[in-house]
């Protein structure tokens, strides 16, 4: 994961850290998708520009399901 999103990307980042690195140009439809995919607990399969904590845009592809842990739904 970090040789992807960049060397000081930790995985327990909080959810605004990740929303940070997303190019300003997809933010609000990745937003918008995820959340949908929440809601409805469907899976979701996203393909979007990031900045890396280098400052390199790279594109990502991601693909889940949100998975209910306890009364939390977790993305994975």
């Amino acid at each position: 994961c970090r040789s992807v999103l960049g060397p000081e990307f930790d995985l327990a980042s909080s959810g605004a850290v990740f929303r940070a690195m997303i190019h300003d140009d997809a933010l609000l439809g990745v937003v918008a998708d995820l959340d949908r995919a929440v809601r409805r607990r469907e899976a979701y399969d996203l393909e979007f520009r990031f900045r890396r904590s280098d400052g390199e845009i790279r594109w990502l592809a991601m693909h889940g399901r949100p998975r209910a842990d306890g009364d939390e739904l977790v993305m994975i």
